[in-house]
């Protein structure tokens, strides 16, 4: 494994809310089934990466596109720095947001 700041790391902690409960640019969040309704119409907000399309849901579960994508371009740097994929988790709070990034 590539010695980097990334893979020094134990844990990474990323946080798209500001300490004064704002959410950083491009990081919006919206429903689940906000998301796939604006997929399946052709829509795209301006301020962030397009999803890719899948089984629409019901779940009232929030999803952040910014926030995936970053979390996506992480585990992909660990992953070129040598990282095996059984030893790396992500974790979130929504469960929306885990199927989004997987």
């Amino acid at each position: 494994v590539t010695r980097t700041a990334a893979t020094r790391a134990p844990m990474v902690l990323l946080d798209t809310r500001t300490p004064g409960g704002m959410l950083l640019a491009g990081c919006g969040e919206e429903p689940e089934s906000q998301l796939f309704k604006r997929i399946n119409s052709g829509g795209a907000r301006d301020d962030t990466s397009s999803a890719s399309s899948s089984t629409p849901s019901s779940s009232s579960s929030l999803v952040n596109e910014g926030e995936a994508y970053a979390v996506t371009m992480h585990v992909a740097g660990l992953l070129r720095s040598g990282l095996k994929p059984r030893d790396i988790a992500v974790q979130s709070p929504y469960a929306a947001q885990g199927r989004l990034i997987r």
